[in-house]
């Protein structure tokens, strides 16, 4: 507290009493005047409340105030109520109630005090004679309406002491909310009692009851309204007194004459006495020794006052008063002081935190615990203040109470303050302690039980150890809960710390309770080896679990507990053998199950041939695991008949019912596969046993029977090779009609191993078989017949063994016709063992027979070619006018009557009446049917030329047949094909004078020209046809013939015109037939004929060859430049034909040609800029920019290069440009402002291809010119401010301007169109710009554009007759939206919840039939992958991210698929829940088809997919992916030309081999040489990220497998790591240098024969010379301690 003093209302000696109230502070004094004053102290209202007397008591509640006074004409006391809130508007005082005389007794008796209740409904009256009187009801007597003053309810005297005077009263209130058996008590405190009386409730009105015996004096009782009990204070102490009796006592020594109470707070008021020094107060101590003259106060009354926290138990405030204490009031919980000499004092209570700062100077920790919770401050407030007692503690060395005081900050310090504080060892139990509560609250992390569980285990506290592990369980099990609660730490931490402190059992009992299987098998199997437990263990988990496990132990298993291994596989693989599965915890999944189509129990069959891998040293049980599951799941065994000396059985044996769950059947043929190789192998183990013929015998039944047995032939005909198996060789030949391969073989049989002369019998040897197995398979094949005769022919040997075979074959073969004569003798003469006497019956024969063919087939052609000239004969007959046809008929050829007039002739000699004819029939009827079909033939082979995808089918189905078939046919473009071949021929050039037949041969080549050009424009399928002819080389030499005079031989310059504009036409809108004019020199043609011509020349030659150039440059920058919608797709060798046209044009030496006639004006300009246009906009470089912006004429760099002679061509001029621009600048700006629109948007275009990324340009246009260089009009920051462009940022603006464009309709679809992918261009990669485009409405503008551009909105499919403008739009639209949501996840969610809908919209445009549609829809949902919450909600509840795995399953376009398989990669990442799906519906197949595509930009995006799928895999999936991926394919793309591939493919295995055995599968799979091959190469990659990737992969392996014995053998490698160590990439450098680290654990003494030491110093040198590596320090200083690092660990053991 601290005092203040104010100004005292007037005449202080004449105050009575004060009473704070709701209104205000009420003074009363001896006139019987009352005083409510304001916030000064100024009276507001004074009136006169007892007439010539004084107020004695006042109380006031809810406004009613209540005095007792005296008057001078009445000799009893005066009892009058008050309406404070209503005043008389004519005296100013407040509306007096009531007003009563107040008599105890018969005789008049002083009142002492007055109790009000705060509801108003009773007051107590004490007086001096100890009597106490009481008015109930006294609210509804007030409030009733009555206007009578004295309108009380009768009084109750309920107290008469009259030895015992009242010396205070005060009611205790009931309890808020009321509460049942609450009641209304009064206490009665006189001189020496305390009583307690109930006015209200049950059993009130009884007399009161004694409470204590301690009384006090007049003024030193008082309500405590927060305890609600009564307080009595006496020189000795103060008293709390309750209904019950006596509370608590405070000691509180001296004399006491007034106490109140504020709030928690009691106000003692001592009387008014003497200060002394030798006082016991130390207030009063302090106050004799402050005054200056200490004699003179030491006769000055004072009176002390003492403010006391009865809630906290200190003193507050304690200060003496000059003069003594007239009276205290309140207002509020402001306290004024009211002294007997007129002065107020104000007592201000300080503030929480001051109290709490001054508590904490004196130490008292406690008090400030318990005044800070007074006082509302919060918990957080309170821990602060524990922290700083226990700080205190600490600093004391009192460490047992300094945590104490940290447990209680629980929860609101960071746990690390303290336990850095009690690290050291003396102070472990303490810490302990405290980390148990931190647990026990649940409020610790993985660190807080890793630091317990090492103090267990360094105190080597079992028990402790044991009572927090299994403290859970203990405590379930009292509250009987069956059920385990989740423990109070991480278990993961758990168990890791507890295996490494070599606590295995507390480890163990944790895995298992909290079913963390992988840790539990882990710890059995690699740190206790408890395997036959672990083995059970398995068992009880369920297959799911089971399956994961087994892949990943499986093989230590086996190598130790074989039979038993195998047999849980078998059960396992096979369904059966497994109870109820042990459940894996909620917050933990459980492993992918398959999905079932048909039965349930195939969730829990897992596939075998992951486990296949684990049986490689045990043969004999992997055998026994294939035949049991062959058995166990579908029902197969194979009995193979008899023994030894048997033959091997024809028939197998299904010994159980066919599957009855669905699957693919891929794992049933990868078992018989594999049982296969196995019999094989095995049986070469043990060459000459019976086992080997048994296994043999099995071996050869499962062959003989594939339907029961179903296993892939290429894979069993490769293992029956690899083993020498000639039986199952035979046997699978003949099931895959491979005769050939049978016959073969035994011929290299026959060659391979002499017969000995004792097994030379009939049959035995090889030849023989040829002849059996020609005669089985030689009828159905005849072509083997032939092989057969080559072979019996090809040794004397065979032909002396064989001679009645051989003539046997050649009787069937003449018989049958199966070869020709010639062929035979060809065949028998190619060597000279056959001799002609062996053939020369036969041939005698069958020359004869051949002569007889011949003759007949002479006489055949005779008759053809007689009938021929016949018809002939009759075809000039009848085409001859001179020669008239005589008709001899007579009878018509309709009805057969007589022919009369009016007849009709035929030239085919039928003659027809009149009415026998249809009118206006002009045909023969008769010859019209017999001719139909030769026409319906002709219209066939019209329509077939049309149809050329079907023509390209039947090609690729029948071959050469379906060629040769359509020779004759007629196909509709062959008069095009005539035109262009007459031009080409009749195109002559003159060489000498013009001669009149020059002229005639210019008029026809110019004739034909003009019509080759009328035919080809407009047409592209036309177009197409000039590239087939010899049309394009002809024009070429047109063009390039300058050697005539155009003067003396005018239509040379007609023609050359005219071939200029056929150029023109061709190249325009037509790819493909551009590409033939560039790959015929066309660019360099134009170049030369512009060079060469003449200044007087006629202007529009100048104009058309300038066209002609253009058209070709623009053609191939449709081809190059993709930013304007999706073109047709073009070849790379193509694109690379278009890339070098370009770039020929942009050469110098071109520029020197048609830069100059920028200075020209019309349409020679106009070309010029335009051209510049396209050549630029598809060009990324900025040099062809900057050289064109350098560049000058060649006058002016002749002045600048006195020594060089350049011709003037006399068109060229001369003119500096201003400093700011550059020549062509200059002249594209006066371009500009020509006025002519087109000239003006050429000009504008060319600016803004010429600005792009090419700052200085840029800065020079757009800064302040002067007034004779004055900058075009601001339209030109739309071009010549294109993204990636200047330092001027026009973004806002062109956002505006564009938003202007698309909003437009009134513009058209086209430059709506244009506007969207200069918008795609201005957002690509510019987070900014898209921002700002999502701000001006650009979202919500293009999707409702998308909206009204769908025809059928809201209908399943779009309409296919739009016009490819519309689709265009559609397209432009949809590739813009994506370029806004590319990056900005706040975007994507923006464009969800728009309306009308971007998902449905999105999913319409997937359909669409235009390939540019569906390729910017793709690259939308590519946007919206990229987003995990789209992934999680939108990409799922659409169909979306399916949608796109079905299309990629079916696109044919090739940019669409790698936009599909972008897509890809973030729909198969880790955290996408489409993940499973796909992998369960076969997107790694589809994957693995288009790596073997062809395109490399397929190649590279498909091998991404499947490096993403492996990205935080588990190793099941793992080694599924590599199984269907497959090792050599993996090593071909490992070794792919394209770098970007192969970068693609070392990062693929490295996210493989993030464990031992995924390493170890993949080393065994690619070969440790080919791996190791593919890492030297990645290393020596001049891509620094390639060379990061295959260091990455190395370190993978060197910390995953032991290579003690295989890296010493990769010497090129460590060569290599060592040469990149100078590779001044931070990124590459650290991971070699972490390989380094790695490596120098097994293979030391080869990184020092090698030199790592000393290259390790010198790149340690260059680092510490602060040769920098252009990263910054942190990455540099982490690359330094690498170096010392990998340095050290190659330096020393």
């Amino acid at each position: 507290m601290s005092t203040a003093s104010a100004a005292a209302p007037a005449n202080v000696p004449e105050v009575t009493t004060t009473a704070s109230s709701s209104v205000g502070i009420i003074v009363a004094d001896v006139h019987g005047s009352l005083h409510l004053l304001g916030g000064n102290f100024v009276p507001v209202h004074s009136w006169v409340a007892h007439q010539s007397g004084r107020v004695t008591h006042i109380a006031e509640e809810r406004g009613i105030l209540i005095s007792v006074g005296e008057e001078d004409a009445i000799k009893l006391p005066l009892l009058k109520i008050w309406d404070l809130e209503h005043f008389d508007k004519r005296t100013g005082s407040p509306l007096l109630l009531r007003s009563i005389k107040i008599q105890a007794g018969s005789k008049p008796h002083p009142v002492s005090t007055i109790a009000l209740s705060e509801s108003l409904s009773h007051l107590a009256i004490g007086f001096g004679d100890g009597s106490v009187m009481v008015y109930r009801n006294l609210d509804q007597s007030l409030f009733s309406g009555s206007t009578s003053l004295t309108a009380l309810p009768k009084p109750k005297t309920i107290h008469e002491s009259p030895a015992e005077p009242i010396t205070g009263l005060g009611f205790r209130e009931p309890s808020v909310p009321l509460k049942a058996g609450d009641l209304l008590h009064l206490f009665i405190v006189t001189t020496n009692r305390v009583l307690c009386y109930i006015a209200g409730g049950k059993g009130s009105g009884g007399p009161p009851l004694v409470v204590d015996e301690v009384g006090c004096g007049l003024g030193c009782a008082v309500m405590d309204p927060v305890a609600r009990e009564m307080i009595v204070a006496r020189d000795e102490a103060i008293y709390l007194c309750g209904p019950e009796g006596r509370g608590a006592c405070y000691a509180y020594e001296g004399p006491k004459s007034r106490l109140l109470t504020l709030g928690t707070y009691v106000i003692i008021v001592s009387p008014p006495f003497f200060p002394a020094p030798s006082n016991a107060s130390a207030t009063v101590r302090n106050f004799v020794a402050r005054a200056p003259d200490p004699t003179t106060v030491s006769q000055q009354d004072i009176s002390k006052v003492t403010i006391f926290d009865l809630e906290n138990k200190f003193v507050a405030f304690s200060g003496p008063f000059r003069e003594g204490v007239r009276d205290i009031m309140y207002r509020g919980d402001e306290i004024y002081v009211l002294t007997n000499d007129g002065s107020l004092f104000h007592l201000e209570e300080k503030s929480t935190a001051v109290k709490l700062d001054t508590l904490f100077r004196q130490s008292r920790y406690l008090l400030a615990i318990n005044l800070a919770r007074s006082s509302g401050v919060d918990e957080s407030g309170i821990a602060d203040i524990h922290r700083q007692y226990g700080d205190h503690l600490y600093l004391k060395g009192d460490d047992d109470g300094a945590m104490q005081q940290y447990v209680r900050t629980i929860g609101y310090l960071q746990p690390s303050y303290v336990i850095r504080k009690f690290l050291d060892a003396k102070r472990i139990n303490n810490l302990t302690l405290f980390l148990q509560e931190l647990h026990s609250r649940g409020l610790a992390n993985a660190d807080h039980t890793t630091l317990l569980l090492n103090t267990y285990t360094k105190l080597k506290d079992v028990a402790r150890l044991d009572a927090f592990i299994k403290h859970d369980h203990q405590k379930s099990k009292s509250n009987g809960d069956a059920g385990d609660d989740d423990p109070p730490f991480d278990v993961d931490t758990g168990i890791r710390v507890c295996r490494q402190a070599g606590y295995f059992e507390h480890a163990v009992y944790l895995a298992k309770k909290y079913r963390r299987h992988e840790e539990y098998l882990r710890i059995q199997m690699e740190d206790a080896g408890n395997l036959k437990e672990a083995l059970t263990y398995i068992r009880e988990l369920g297959p799911e679990a089971a399956e994961t496990n087994l892949v990943r132990y499986g093989r230590s298993m086996l190598s130790r507990l074989p039979d038993e291994t195998t047999e849980l596989l078998i059960d396992l693989c096979s369904g059966t053998g497994f109870g109820t599965a042990i459940s894996t915890p909620p917050d933990r999944p459980s492993s992918p199950s398959k999905p079932s189509n048909r039965d349930a129990s195939y969730l829990s069959i897992p596939s075998p041939r992951q486990y296949f891998a684990h049986f490689v040293d045990h043969l004999e049980h992997f055998q026994r695991f294939l035949e049991a599951v062959a058995l166990n799941r579908w029902g197969q065994k194979v009995v193979a008949g008899g023994g030894s000396d048997e033959a091997p059985a024809k028939e197998s044996q299904l010994l159980a019912s066919p599957k009855t769950y669905h699957e693919d059947g891929s794992d049933e043929v990868a078992v018989w596969n594999t049982l296969i190789e196995l019999y094989l192998t095995r049986s070469a183990q043990v060459p000459e046993s019976e086992d080997s013929t048994g296994l043999r015998n099995k071996a050869l039944a499962v062959l003989q029977d594939d339907t029961t047995f179903p296993y892939d032939r290429t894979h069993a005909l490769l293992v029956c090779s690899t083993n020498h198996f000639i039986e199952g060789l035979v046997l699978l030949w003949e099931k895959m009609g491979m005769y050939e391969d049978i016959l073969r073989f035994w011929m290299d049989k026959e060659f391979e191993t002499p017969i000995q002369p004792e097994t030379a019998h009939d049959g035995a040897r090889p030849s023989d078989q040829v002849l059996r197995h020609l005669k089985t398979y030689g009828p159905a094949h005849p072509h083997l017949y032939l092989l057969v005769l080559r072979f019996l022919t090809s040794s004397p040997a065979l032909l002396t063994r064989h001679t009645t075979d051989i003539m046997g074959i050649l009787e069937y073969v003449d018989k049958e016709k199966i070869i020709p004569p010639l062929g035979i003798v060809q065949v028998l003469s190619r060597n000279d063992v056959a001799s002609v006497g062996l053939v020369k019956e036969w041939l005698m024969r069958r020359i004869s027979e051949s002569r007889d063919e011949i003759a007949a087939d002479k006489k055949v052609i005779d008759a053809y070619r007689t009938e021929t000239k016949a018809k002939l004969q009759e075809v000039a007959d009848l085409s001859d006018p001179n020669n008239p046809r005589i008709f001899h008929v007579t009878r018509c050829s309709s009805c057969s009557g007589p022919l009369d007039l009016p007849a009709v002739h035929f030239m085919c000699k039928h003659s027809y009446h009149q009415r026998c004819l249809q009118e206006h029939e002009t045909e023969c009827p008769n010859c019209a049917r017999a001719h139909g079909l030769v026409k319906e033939i002709r219209r066939d082979n019209a329509m077939f030329a049309a149809q050329q995808d079907l023509f390209l089918a039947n090609v690729k189905e029948t071959g050469f047949e379906a060629i040769a078939g359509g020779f004759g046919k007629v196909h509709p473009t062959c008069v095009a094909v005539d035109i262009i071949t007459s031009a080409s021929f009749q195109m002559a050039v003159p060489t000498s004078r013009a001669t009149d037949g020059d002229y005639e041969t210019a008029s026809n080549t110019l004739a034909s020209l003009k019509s080759l050009k009328n035919t080809v424009v407009g047409d592209p399928r036309k177009k197409k046809d000039v590239v087939y002819s010899d049309t394009i080389p002809g024009l070429v030499e047109w063009i390039l013939n300058t050697e005539v005079d155009t003067e003396s031989f005018e239509p040379f310059r007609a023609i050359r015109l005219e071939v200029a504009s056929v150029v023109s036409c061709l190249s325009n809108a037509s790819p493909q037939t551009t590409l033939e004019l560039v790959r015929a020199s066309a660019i360099s043609a134009l170049m030369h004929a512009l060079n060469e011509l003449p200044e007087n020349d006629a202007e529009e030659l100048r104009i058309g060859f300038c066209r002609a150039l253009r058209s070709i440059v623009s053609s191939c920058s449709t081809i190059l430049d993709p930013r304007t919608g999706l073109k047709e797709d073009f070849s790379t060798a193509d694109r690379e034909d278009a890339r070098q046209a370009v770039e020929q044009v942009l050469q110098a030496k071109a520029l020197d040609v048609y830069l100059p006639l920028l200075s020209q004006p019309g349409l020679v300009s106009t070309g010029i800029a335009e051209m510049l246009h396209m050549g630029l906009s598809c060009w990324d470089s900025p040099s062809p920019r900057n050289v064109i912006t350098e560049w000058l004429p060649l006058i002016e760099r002749e002045s600048k290069s006195p020594g060089t002679i350049l011709r003037n061509r006399g068109w060229e001029t001369a003119g500096r440009p201003e400093p700011a621009g550059s020549w062509v600048s200059d002249r594209l700006l006066k371009l500009l402002a020509t006025g002519n629109r087109k000239a003006q948007e050429a000009a504008l275009q060319a600016l803004g291809a010429l600005a792009s990324d090419n700052s200085n340009l840029a800065t020079a246009l757009t800064r302040p010119a002067s007034e004779k260089t004055k900058p075009p009009k601001s339209k030109v920051a739309l071009e010549i401010c294109r993204p990636n462009g200047s330092a001027y940022d026009p973004a806002l603006t062109l956002i505006l301007l564009l938003r202007t464009i698309i909003s437009d309709d009134g513009m058209g679809a086209p430059y709506q169109t244009q506007g969207c992918h200069m918008l795609a261009i201005l957002v690509a990669d510019e987070r900014r710009n898209q921002e700002l485009a999502s701000q001006f409405g650009l979202l919500s503008l293009l999707l409702n554009h998308l909206h009204t551009n769908n025809p059928s909105t809201l209908e399943k499919e779009w309409a296919e007759d739009i016009p490819g403008t519309q689709s265009r739009f559609r397209e432009a639209i949809l590739i813009s939206l994506a370029s806004l949501t590319l990056h900005l996840d706040n975007l994507r969610r923006d464009l969800l919840f728009m309306t009308p809908s971007y998902l449905e919209l999105l999913m319409a445009a997937l359909d669409d039939s235009c390939v540019g549609v569906r390729y910017a829809a793709c690259q939308c949902a590519r946007a919206l992958s990229r987003s995990v919450d789209v992934l999680r909600t939108s990409a799922i509840d659409s169909g979306l991210g399916m949608k796109l795995w079905h299309m990629l399953k079916t696109e044919k376009d090739r940019r669409v698929q790698v936009v599909l398989l972008m897509c890809m990669t973030n729909l198969v990442l880790d955290f996408s829940p489409l993940r499973e799906t796909l992998l369960e519906q076969g997107v790694i197949q589809r994957m693995v088809e288009l790596i073997d595509n062809g395109d490399e930009s397929v190649t590279r995006n498909a091998v991404w997919a499947i490096r993403n799928t492996l990205y935080h895999c588990t190793l099941s999936d793992q080694m599924l992916v590599l199984n269907q991926l497959g090792m050599e394919r993996l090593h071909r793309i490992l070794i792919h030309p394209d770098s970007k591939v192969k970068q693609q493919a070392i990062i693929l295995v490295r996210n493989t081999t993030t464990s031992s055995d995924s390493c170890a599968f993949v080393v065994q799979g690619l070969g440790r040489e080919r791996i190791f091959k593919v890492l030297k190469d990645g290393i020596d990659d001049s891509d620094n990220e390639t060379a990061q990737q295959s260091a990455s992969l190395l370190l993978n392996l060197a910390q995953e497998l032991e290579y003690s014995g295989e890296f010493p053998e990769q010497k090129e490698v460590l060569v290599s790591m060592r040469n990149r160590l100078s590779c001044r990439d931070p990124s590459t450098r650290k991971a070699i240098l972490e390989t380094i680290i790695a490596l120098s654990l097994s293979c030391w003494d080869l990184l020092h024969e090698l030199g790592f030491p000393s290259a390790l110093k010198e790149i340690l040198h260059e680092m510490e010379m602060n040769v920098s590596l252009g990263g910054d320090v942190h990455e540099e200083n982490v690359l330094r301690d690498l170096a010392r690092t990998a340095l050290l660990s190659v330096t020393s053991r």
